[in-house]
């Protein structure tokens, strides 16, 4: 059987053993921090958190994602909405903002959205639906 060697203790191990340590090691292959003897693909939950995350998550979709998700994803990336960043807002203090999209397209890009109050939004569609009819 062919054998390959622990990154970590030069132990010789199987050749099916994909992440290169061998399970006695208990080492995390990304910062070699201690880890659990039953870690996710050798990984501590520091790291396996940023290993999955992004585009790098097996469920990651690049386009095609529904309203809700495209909304969690513009808040993980961009944060809460804080400003109106329309020019003509005429409510001086508002207490709530919300991420707008542009182009009603739902694209995955900063430039396709917008932080803008509740009543600037509402009233953003609000004339497109009488555009509409």
């Amino acid at each position: 059987m062919n054998r390959k060697r622990c990154k970590s203790c030069d132990n010789k191990i199987d050749y099916k053993n994909l992440i290169g340590i061998c399970y006695r090691c208990n080492v995390c292959i990304d910062c070699g921090g201690k880890i659990s003897s039953n870690s996710h693909k050798g990984r501590c939950k520091k790291c396996l958190g940023k290993s999955l995350f992004g585009s790098n998550n097996p469920n990651w979709k690049e386009s095609g994602l529904c309203y809700g998700a495209i909304h969690k994803w513009i808040w993980t990336y961009y944060g809460k909405a804080d400003r109106c960043e329309n020019k003509k807002c005429v409510y001086p203090n508002p207490h709530h903002y919300e991420w707008d999209n542009i182009s009603e397209k739902y694209l995955k890009d900063r430039k396709d959205w917008r932080r803008l109050c509740v009543s600037c939004h509402v009233k953003r569609h609000r004339n497109k639906k009488k555009e509409l009819k």
